[in-house]
């Protein structure tokens, strides 16, 4: 990716990633709540406990939606009735110049209904649509 739209992208997707995850290594899953607060010391039991409860309380966040995740629509130009897929990056190699090389992997496919630009971004679009099928 080489356009300064899609930099952008790359760079808000993976800001809460560590800098291994941007150089190509695996992007492991960040899931919230997995371990207790800041400040205080996790014991082994601690840390199984939290990844059991988070478990019991939704699978699929760890398995589908939390890795970086966005829509892809290949397509111009864009308007409501376009199909897209939401995908979620496997794989990151972000170089000197911001460009990436990317992995991606389709997650399920969508029809956009509202799309807009967001200001200052040299064309990035954001949009929400409905699940085919």
């Amino acid at each position: 990716l080489f356009e300064p739209r899609y930099r952008i992208l790359i760079s808000e997707v993976m800001s809460s990633y560590p800098v291994s995850a941007r150089r190509g290594e695996p992007i492991l899953p960040v899931v919230p709540g997995l371990f207790p607060p800041t400040g205080q010391i996790a014991m082994a039991d601690d840390i199984k406990v939290s990844v059991l409860n988070l478990l019991e309380e939704s699978e699929s966040l760890l398995e589908e939606y939390q890795l970086p995740t966005f829509i892809h629509a290949h397509q111009t130009p864009m308007r409501p009735g376009t199909p897209a897929a939401i995908v979620q990056l496997q794989q990151c190699v972000v170089h000197p110049n911001g460009s990436a090389d990317v992995f991606l992997k389709a997650l399920s496919y969508i029809i956009l209904e509202e799309i807009w630009e967001r200001p200052g971004t040299g064309g990035l679009v954001e949009a929400r649509g409905v699940r085919m099928g």
